[in-house]
């Protein structure tokens, strides 16, 4: 299942907001893929997790 996981982080001069849509069994797992890439791709030690949702249906 894939799941949307919105994110913002305080970047001192602006506030940057995205997502990203992972695919996770559990949406504790698709948080855990997004901070670590948010973490090894960009640097972002501690985003902020606004929101966690699914997308479509199983297959």
């Amino acid at each position: 299942m894939r799941w949307k996981v919105y994110f913002q982080y305080d970047a001192g001069d602006y506030i940057a907001k995205g997502w990203f849509a992972p695919r996770a069994e559990r949406a504790e797992e698709a948080v855990e893929r997004v901070k670590r890439k948010l973490r090894e791709e960009f640097g972002i030690e501690k985003p902020l997790i606004t929101k966690v949702r699914p997308v479509g249906g199983r297959s």
